[in-house]
């Protein structure tokens, strides 16, 4: 009796790889200099000539929403005829904690708004909702102002966003406001406000 020959597994499998590979759309391939590059770049498809192409491609630089301060000016404008006394100098930031605020079924990471005179004595601390940094941080600082009946002579600030929100503020009181990248003080302080909310 004749026998029958029955292709192999591995020639089955072969042929049927290479049916699907005649059908797939050719995968695009990466030079040199992009696989050194390849934790800065993202296969997108893309519309090109009415066709849809894969192709590699550099995300755009994210760039976080501008700030616009929020500024009561009724009560500027009442700080301003006071005329209060200038001394010294004050320290400020806005900082996002890296520690959960919880607050009923919706927790939250906070910004600390803190504000220290030059002997490191906290004159406000503010822990700040998402979202509220551009109306409170001016209204907190008017407020501090207010109630101190004092204005400082110079303000240092810790960061773009908090010399952003307080510009407005220092410009129309005759204050003046420098940038600083660090303030040693304030590190100090906002590490054991994290420790002690984490142990709370």
């Amino acid at each position: 009796i004749g026998s029958m020959a029955y292709p192999s597994s591995s020639s089955i499998s072969a042929r049927l790889l290479t049916a699907v590979h005649a059908r797939l759309p050719p995968y695009p391939s990466k030079s040199c200099n992009e696989e050194m590059d390849e934790e800065e770049t993202y296969l997108v498809r893309v519309l090109q000539d009415g066709q849809w192409t894969d192709t590699w491609q550099v995300p755009a630089e994210y760039e976080p929403p501008q700030l616009a301060p929020i500024i009561d000016e009724f009560l500027l404008e009442r700080i301003k005829r006071a005329n209060y006394p200038q001394q010294g100098s004050w320290m400020t930031d806005c900082l996002l904690l890296p520690t959960v605020v919880g607050e009923g079924d919706r927790p939250f990471y906070p910004h600390s708004f803190l504000v220290m005179n030059e002997a490191a004595l906290v004159l406000g601390m503010e822990l700040l909702k998402p979202g509220e940094r551009e109306r409170e941080v001016p209204a907190r600082f008017l407020k501090i102002v207010q109630q101190l009946e004092m204005l400082p002579q110079l303000l240092i600030v810790g960061s773009d966003s908090a010399f952003v929100l307080l510009e407005p503020i220092a410009e129309a009181l005759g204050i003046e406001i420098t940038q600083e990248s660090e303030i040693p003080v304030f590190q100090e302080f906002l590490e054991e406000l994290v420790g002690a909310i984490g142990r709370g």
